[in-house]
């Protein structure tokens, strides 16, 4: 199997990539607002970029990454779901190709087998798993979140239905949501291809 993501890149999702040349990161009022116009640091852009072109050299889809990475199915599942469909399953995952954030905000991704891209479920099955991994969130107080859901224009991985979610600490400094996004089974592997 070989690595599409470099070790330290999750350091740089869960903790801030600020060094690039973009013009600033996007902040918790432009999240909030809707109006979310999502960047990626020069360097963090240009990791994806790497990881997509490397993909499309090995004639894989996005698609087919999340089925194996994410879902941790074997290649031939992954082309069958990808061609006859599978049966519906979530998962919260931290992103390895994350947008360029002020600090103090962190994302997440939840993403369904389904291709279907009903809001309101991806919304509802996000706190479904944001209540299931985080109960934190929900019994004390400073933790806000936001689930976005980019339209179809943003979208690198059209065929499977996911949700962007953002969150932050508002009364903890250092913030307590590292350390519990570090609890995630799948915030520490390598996205890998067979």
């Amino acid at each position: 199997m070989k690595s599409l993501v470099k070790p330290a890149l999750l350091a740089l999702v869960l903790f801030g990539c600020h060094q690039g040349a973009l013009t600033e990161a996007v902040t918790w009022q432009q999240i909030k607002s809707g109006q979310l116009l999502p960047v990626r640091t020069t360097e963090g852009q240009r990791i994806y970029d790497e990881y997509l072109a490397e993909l499309k050299e090995q004639k894989l889809s996005p698609e087919f990454s999340v089925y194996q990475n994410i879902f941790s199915m074997d290649k031939q599942k992954a082309i069958w779901c990808i061609e006859k469909g599978c049966p519906e399953q979530y998962r919260l995952v931290t992103n390895n190709y994350g947008y360029w954030l002020e600090d103090g905000v962190y994302q997440l991704l939840m993403f369904s087998t389904d291709p279907f891209w009903d809001r309101e479920a991806l919304e509802q099955k996000s706190e479904e798993l944001l209540k299931l991994h985080f109960p934190e969130l929900f019994s004390e107080s400073g933790f806000e979140w936001v689930v976005h859901i980019n339209p179809p224009t943003n979208r690198s991985v059209k065929g499977l239905a996911h949700a962007h979610i953002f969150l932050r600490d508002r009364r903890n400094t250092p913030s307590r949501l590292p350390a519990l996004i570090h609890r995630l089974s799948y915030s520490r592997s390598s996205v890998k291809v067979e």
